[in-house]
């Protein structure tokens, strides 16, 4: 196991006065080896999911997308990543979480409640709440996907290729990788999983609730993700784009490629 993990990362420099000058710049970042974790986040096998799902369906241009970078990019930093011995976090969302007996028994180890609702705000009634988000849904999706997405969640794994190990951690709550974090002294959070624009962001223990929240350095590998695109953004993968450079611009996460992380994990013996 190397003591620590050396690679160059990347972030957006704001120090100009017009906006044109903003740009990438890179650094080299060291990081002790037992205090860094390797965190996936929401990576799915959907490939049990009806067909009759368009969104959500394994045919669909995201998830074949998404697939291609868990085989290609996300197995073999995942495998680097046991390799040098790092602490392991599987975030997938709660009802692929409680699946798996790794997260019950973290919430027995833990002594964590799982993951429930926040109360209910007095205003506004949520007759208005429910019947505002089934509409977002109906527009977003099709009609009837409430009763459908039951479905789904029930059909939905983690992917083989990235199947947690009996020691790895599976959290579904912010407070649950926190603990683990406090517990094991780790400070380094390295991402990896989807999407770039929605989960990765803001789902609980993904960057933005551990960065901005409680504080830890967060470093995203760029090629491990991508975002859910649309009919303006997809030839080109804009969204995924702009994503990664906007969690570059508010200090969410410094970002670095997998191959620099893959060779950081395989350098053996410590470094001065």
């Amino acid at each position: 196991m190397p003591e620590y993990l050396e690679f160059p990362v990347r972030y957006c420099s704001m120090d100009a006065a017009e906006e044109q000058s903003f740009s990438h710049r890179e650094k080299p970042i060291r990081l002790k080896a037992d205090q860094t974790a390797f965190v996936l986040v929401d990576i799915w096998d959907v490939s049990r999911v009806p067909e009759d799902m368009p969104v959500v369906a394994g045919s669909g241009s995201f998830h074949l997308r998404a697939d291609k970078i868990t085989e290609e990019k996300i197995k073999p930093a995942l495998e680097a990543a046991r390799e040098a011995g790092l602490v392991v976090i599987h975030a997938p969302t709660n009802y692929v979480a409680v699946k798996y007996p790794q997260h019950r028994r973290l919430e027995q180890e833990l002594n964590t409640p799982p993951s429930e609702p926040n109360p209910a705000p007095e205003w506004p009634p949520q007759e208005f709440v429910k019947a505002r988000q089934r509409e977002f849904d109906e527009n977003r999706y099709y009609k009837g996907f409430g009763e459908k997405d039951e479905v789904r969640q029930r059909s939905t794994y983690i992917p083989e290729i990235v199947e947690p190990l009996q020691d790895e951690y599976i959290i579904s709550t912010g407070e649950q990788i926190d603990e683990i974090l406090k517990r094991r002294g780790i400070l380094n959070l390295v991402y990896v999983g989807f999407a770039a624009n929605m989960c990765l962001i803001d789902k609980p223990g993904a960057m933005r609730e551990m960065a901005h929240n409680r504080g830890y350095r967060t470093i995203l590998l760029r090629d491990c993700t991508t975002a859910v695109e649309n009919h303006n953004t997809v030839e080109e993968l804009l969204m995924t784009r702009v994503w990664i450079e906007w969690v570059e611009m508010v200090t969410m996460a410094y970002t670095a490629t997998s191959e620099v992380f893959i060779q950081a994990c395989k350098v053996s013996g410590a470094v001065g």
